[in-house]
């Protein structure tokens, strides 16, 4: 996130109005696109070897980042063992959320939330989600298949505003 926020500000220094800086799946747009119309930008699905995009985001002045347990992983019997530590447990993320995203004004911002929510888990992220006022789309592994639960833009009764 911080070296997404760093290209943002080398191009605002060189007078760059408008941008979609990106490095490794986390985004921040500046202003918009010349045509006047917000960046649009995929949310990729959370599903391992495939990369399926589940909606699209328009950003405008804002940041995203991702963070999921769908790309580096590995799985120990019916453990999905995510590449992120929780550090309370010493051990890998192993919980039913597949992927948090967030929506910050700074990338590193967004970065650091979407982590840190993964790794809190679906009650307990979801809850620091809210306490924070959060702008977060959590997709938690459910039998039945993926269910999401967003909050501020991604949020109420399941509506997901600029998600296509």
């Amino acid at each position: 996130g911080y070296a997404v926020d760093r290209m943002v500000a080398v191009l605002q220094q060189r007078g760059v109005p408008h941008a979609l800086a990106a490095l490794d799946g986390e985004l921040r747009a500046v202003g918009s696109q010349a045509s006047g119309a917000p960046w649009a930008v995929a949310l990729e699905a959370p599903e391992a070897g495939q990369r399926a995009v589940r909606g699209v985001l328009e950003l405008q002045d804002l940041a995203v980042a991702t963070s999921g347990d769908y790309r580096h992983y590995m799985e120990v019997g019916d453990a999905r063992l995510a590449h992120t530590m929780d550090a309370r447990r010493a051990a890998p993320v192993n919980n039913a959320v597949a992927s948090v995203t967030v929506l910050a004004h700074t990338c590193m911002e967004a970065d650091a939330w979407a982590t840190a929510l993964l790794v809190a888990g679906p009650g307990e992220g979801l809850a620091l989600a809210q306490r924070r006022a959060l702008e977060a789309l959590f997709l938690l592994r459910r039998p039945e298949g993926l269910v999401e639960m967003g909050l501020g833009r991604f949020g109420a009764c399941g509506a997901r505003p600029s998600l296509a």
